[in-house]
């Protein structure tokens, strides 16, 4: 797969992974934990890239990432991955192969309407969510966990449809994961179930990190297909 890659390509991915395993080889305390963190870390760099392998590798990622949210009492996170990343992923798998030219995926991007369109409806679907979360017993964070939910939910069908705008959510995404993980790492000590916080702490700020690389990546490859995705809009 590397030698199908153009140079800043190979680069990211071989960086975003090595970057992964060292976390994990310095905090990582049992070899689930370490999966996931490189699981994920994998998966988005891939996407990053514009390769359909990452869905496969994110099948993994979004179940084993589940059960570590279970016992941290993010509710919100577990039925996210297992009732949506878990199907999407495979639908993506589909929607991918039939939109990819030489092993990357076509990507395109959405004029401003569309986004002020998305961002009022993050907006309101994240207080409807937060409000639901906040009256289930032991939830903790309700709001952080359904802005992490609704960002994720929008952003992945953008990532399926190949838009750009989906790094923006991402982005904002992450910090929020940063900073959620980081609240449970501060009340960790309160939690009889709580484990691996730090390595989730460690994987969301490479998620981060790659948010910024795949908005300029995909920025890039959606000024390469503006002219053919313009005649099939208007078509």
């Amino acid at each position: 797969m590397l030698k199908n890659l153009n140079k800043i390509d190979k680069y990211w991915l071989i960086f975003l992974c090595l970057s992964g395993l060292l976390a994990s080889v310095l905090i990582g305390d049992s070899i689930f934990s370490v999966s996931v963190l490189l699981s994920g870390v994998c998966c988005v760099a891939l996407i990053a890239i514009g390769r359909v392998e990452g869905y496969w590798v994110g099948i993994y990622q979004c179940i084993t990432y589940a059960y570590i949210a279970y016992g941290n009492g993010l509710f919100g996170e577990v039925m996210l991955n297992l009732g949506f990343y878990l199907p999407t992923s495979i639908i993506g798998i589909y929607l991918w192969n039939k939109n990819t030219t030489k092993d990357v995926v076509k990507m395109r991007a959405l004029s401003w309407k569309y986004r002020l369109g998305i961002l009022i409806l993050c907006i309101l679907f994240i207080l409807i969510l937060g409000y639901g979360l906040s009256t289930i017993e032991k939830q903790n964070n309700p709001y952080m966990d359904a802005t992490t939910n609704v960002l994720s939910v929008i952003a992945t069908f953008l990532m399926l449809y190949r838009y750009l705008e989906q790094w923006f959510l991402y982005f904002t995404l992450n910090i929020v994961s940063v900073a959620m993980w980081v609240l449970r790492w501060q009340d960790s000590g309160k939690l009889e179930n709580g484990n691996d916080i730090d390595l989730m702490i460690i994987m969301w700020i490479l998620f981060l990190i790659n948010s910024i690389y795949g908005s300029w990546r995909w920025y890039k490859g959606s000024q390469l297909n503006l002219p053919e995705e313009t005649v099939k809009e208007h078509s």
